[in-house]
C-alpha cells in the first residue's frame, strides 16, 4: 500500500503535482529535465506579477528594513527562478535593484565568494 502524496505548488515550474521533497521541491518532469535552464526564464520570475510593483525590486536605496524592499525579497524567497535569476545578475554584474532575492552588497559577496571558491581572485 502506497501512501498518498499531497499535491503542491513544483518550486521550478510553479504548477500543483506531486512534488518529492529535497533540497527543492520538484515535480517529476522538472526533476527529469536536471538543471537546464528554463527557456525565457524572466518570464517565469515571481516579480512579473501583476500585482507587484516594479518599484518593489528597484528601491531608491538598498535599505533591508524598507518595507517594499521585504515585500520584492519574501516574494524572492519562492521564485521558480530564483537562482537562474541571480546568476544572470552576477554574470552580468547587475549594481541596482533585488535580484535572485538578494540586494547589490549580497550579490557582490557571493560573487567574491564564487571567485574564491574556483580560484579566482
Amino acid at each position: 500500500m502506497t501512501k498518498h502524496q499531497p499535491m503542491r505548488a513544483c518550486d521550478r515550474c510553479g504548477k500543483e503535482r506531486i512534488v518529492r521533497a529535497d533540497r527543492r521541491n520538484y515535480c517529476h518532469e522538472c526533476r527529469e529535465q536536471g538543471l537546464r535552464p528554463i527557456a525565457n526564464w524572466m518570464e517565469h520570475g515571481a516579480c512579473r506579477n501583476d500585482h507587484h510593483s516594479p518599484d518593489w525590486w528597484w528601491p531608491d536605496n538598498s535599505d533591508p528594513a524598507n518595507s517594499a524592499t521585504q515585500l520584492a525579497l519574501n516574494i524572492c524567497r519562492y521564485c521558480p527562478v530564483r537562482d537562474l535569476c541571480l546568476d544572470y545578475a552576477i554574470q552580468h554584474k547587475e549594481d541596482h535593484g533585488i535580484w535572485g532575492g538578494l540586494l547589490p552588497a549580497g550579490r557582490h559577496a557571493l560573487a567574491k565568494q564564487r571567485r574564491r571558491h574556483r580560484g579566482v581572485a
